[in-house]
Formats: C-alpha cells, sequence, structure tokens
C-alpha cells in the first residue's frame, strides 16, 4: 500500500467517530483481501487504532454440514455459509463483545473441531468474499458495517493471481492431507488445466452472481494494477 493510498484510507476512517466500528473488505478470489486487510490492519495500529481482522471463511459450514444439509452450492456461495453464526459475530462486535468462533482451515479445506477468540478492538476488519449475504442468497448484512472497501481490478490479473497462488501452494505442501497433495504429480500445464476448470466454473461463476453486484453496496473500491499496486480508491456513488 503506497503513501498516497494509506493517506486516502486514513483520512476517510478518521471521519468516522464512533467506536467499536466494523470494515468490511471484499472482492472476488485471490483479489488479495487477506493482504489489504492485513496492510489495514498495521496501518491503523501505527497510527494509534487497536485493529483485528475476522476472516467469514471461519463462518463456513463444515463439509460434514455441507453433506447433511445437502448443500450443492459450492464453498463460497452464499448457502455455504453459517449465517446465522455470522450474524451473531457482527451482533457482538457491534455491542463491543468478543466473539468465540470457528476456525476453518486452509491445508484441509475444512471447518476444524476448535474454536478462537476474536477480540473486539477500535476498528474491527471483516474480510471475505461474502459479507453482504446470507444463506438464502439474500443480501442481509449491510447495515453492520460503517464503511466497506470493495477491491478490484482486471479479471485476468485474478486469474494470474489466482494461479500462481496454486503453484504456491503445491509447493509448500508436504502433508498427503494437503487438498494440495494430489497436484504434486501433476504437469504444470495439467496444473492450469484443473485450476481453470476451477475457476471458471466456481470463482468467476460467484463473482459474476454474488460478489461483484455488491460493488454498490460498498462505499469505495479501491482499483489494483497487475503488479497489485492500488492505481486509485473511488467513492461508490448512491
Amino acid at each position: 500500500m503506497n503513501i498516497k493510498s494509506q493517506e486516502e484510507i486514513l483520512n476517510i476512517i478518521k471521519n468516522i467517530k464512533k467506536r467499536p466500528i466494523i470494515i468490511g473488505v471484499t472482492g472476488r478470489v485471490s483479489i488479495g483481501k487477506s493482504t489489504f486487510a492485513g496492510e489495514l490492519h498495521d496501518l491503523l495500529e501505527e497510527n494509534g487504532y487497536s485493529s483485528n481482522i475476522l476472516s467469514t471463511d471461519h463462518f463456513l459450514y463444515s463439509n460434514r454440514d455441507l453433506e447433511s444439509k445437502k448443500i450443492e452450492d459450492p464453498r463460497g456461495f452464499p448457502k455455504s455459509y453459517d449465517s446465522d453464526k455470522f450474524r451473531d459475530a457482527l451482533l457482538n462486535i457491534k455491542n463491543n463483545k468478543n466473539v468465540e468462533h470457528p476456525v476453518y482451515s486452509h491445508t484441509t479445506y475444512d471447518i476444524l473441531d476448535e474454536f478462537q477468540t476474536y477480540e473486539v478492538c477500535d476498528i474491527n476488519i471483516v474480510e471475505g468474499v461474502n459479507i453482504f449475504y446470507n444463506n438464502k442468497d439474500e443480501v442481509s448484512f449491510q447495515d453492520f458495517y460503517d464503511l466497506v472497501f470493495f477491491l478490484d481490478t482486471d479479471k485476468e490479473n485474478t486469474w494470474n493471481w489466482y494461479l500462481k497462488r496454486v503453484h504456491f501452494h503445491i509447493d509448500e505442501c508436504h502433508d498427503e492431507n494437503n487438498f494440495f497433495y494430489p497436484f504434486k504429480s501433476m504437469s504444470d500445464e495439467d496444473i492450469e488445466r484443473e485450476s481453470k476448470k476451477y475457476w471458471d466454473g466456481i470463482n468467476d461463476l460467484n463473482d459474476v452472481k454474488f460478489i461483484e453486484p455488491t460493488k454498490s453496496l460498498s462505499d469505495y473500491v479501491v482499483n489494483f494494477d497487475s503488479n497489485h499496486e492500488i492505481i486509485s480508491i473511488e467513492k461508490v456513488k448512491k
């Protein structure tokens, strides 16, 4: 995050006087939500604010629950989330209460049998592809957010970043239980072909149907170039 962008974002946040507040960070898969949220957290801490990050991944249904509830929508689509738990978490943060939440593993791509405590701070960053919808595909949570940043770039950029992330996970994977372990024996061409199927059939579909339409619900669009540098921060016209 460059100096100009840091100053712009700080000026936006300074205008919100109430505490605690919830800042939403959303955008399509591989746009860099976690990275942006982490940089925002560090920026806030450096400027005297207490801050914490909560990922919507922790509110996904477990694979067992998805099967028992006969939910066929892919993980990341609104129906794959326990929206009651997510709503309770947002409500607790609004009421300055800590949140006990499940833990999602990016190794097994499943919810673990353990919980973590999210500690409420002055500024609470909630990041994920699905921050607005309940599991009936309805926009339901927009009133919980005091500020929302929608991250955006050309789709070709996010596809390239996604493929790069897939290769990173494959290279770092040494556990046979890891989702990416079977990919280790594949050629680069096969990895790209399988990744493209997943991207087109799930990630891009989720973006078109659910994620992109929430741009109008956001307050600011943060635009990135192909090097993942912020090129502009635009206020959404309402």
